[in-house]
C-alpha cells in the first residue's frame, strides 16, 4: 500500500476540501518557490524550511536508499 493508496493519511486536493476559513490563515503561512523539474523542495535530514501548497503541477515524495529511487507518494495542485 502507498500513500495515495490511504486517504486518511494523504488527502487529495488538501486546500481545496478544508474550510476557507482554516485555508487562508494556513496560506497566508506558506512560502512561495518555483522549482524546475527534477529539483528537490526539501531533502531527508535537512530543516524542515515552511510550510508549503502546490499551486500548480506534479510533486513527487520519495526516498532513496541502497541508490534505488523509491516514490512513496505523488502531490498535486490543491495539496
Amino acid at each position: 500500500m502507498t500513500l495515495t493508496d490511504a486517504p486518511a493519511l494523504f488527502p487529495a486536493n488538501w486546500f481545496r476540501e478544508m474550510p476557507a476559513a482554516f485555508a487562508e490563515p494556513l496560506r497566508a503561512l506558506a512560502l512561495r518557490r518555483s522549482l524546475k523539474a527534477g529539483e528537490y523542495l526539501y531533502r531527508m535530514g535537512g530543516a524542515a524550511e515552511g510550510f508549503y501548497e502546490i499551486i500548480s503541477g506534479r510533486m513527487r515524495l520519495g526516498a532513496t536508499r541502497g541508490g534505488r529511487d523509491y516514490t512513496i507518494a505523488y502531490a498535486n495542485a490543491g495539496d
